[in-house]
């Protein structure tokens, strides 16, 4: 039986959806504001799954607000972009 990446994808993503983070780790505690920027980033890779299965072709100009949504990373939320990158890869 072979499994396709976005089998697996969406079997990891099942798991840990069915995770209470403050079951498993009780330090996950956030500020309201830390949360609000963790449900947007699951509303973010929500929409992005929609976009990636959708029939419409790949549109170039979204490069430009990819690279905003970096720089803000960056700049606001102080992130190691560089680490970032390698850890996605």
């Amino acid at each position: 039986m072979k499994i396709t990446k976005e089998e697996i994808k969406a079997v990891i993503k099942e798991e840990l959806e069915k995770l209470d983070l403050k079951e498993e780790w009780p330090s996950a505690e956030f500020t309201p504001e830390q949360q609000a920027v963790l449900d947007k980033i699951g509303e973010l890779i929500d929409a992005l799954e929609v976009m990636a299965n959708s029939q419409a072709e790949p549109n170039i100009s979204m490069g430009d607000y990819y690279v905003h949504l970096f720089k803000a990373l960056k700049k606001d939320a102080r992130a190691n972009i560089e680490w970032i990158a390698k850890a996605a890869a």
